[in-house]
């Protein structure tokens, strides 16, 4: 196994703040309606209204949030 280290970059558009995100799968070409993203949320963070392509999902695995 070897282990890699994901470089978090900041979410600041539609007006977000407090989110880092990494991408930990790569999808080897399109495919619709796909995609794998990891997000942290700081305590008050906000995620800006926007449109998006894809489903999502919002799974909290630790603390408290709401959709």
């Amino acid at each position: 196994m070897r282990r890699v280290r994901l470089s978090p970059r900041e979410i600041t558009a539609f007006g977000s703040r407090g989110i880092s995100m990494v991408s930990p799968a790569r999808v080897p070409g399109p495919v619709p309606g796909f995609g794998v993203h990891v997000a942290t949320f700081a305590a008050g963070a906000v995620v800006g209204r926007h449109e998006t392509r894809l489903w999502q999902l919002l799974a909290v695995v630790s603390g408290a949030g709401w959709a």
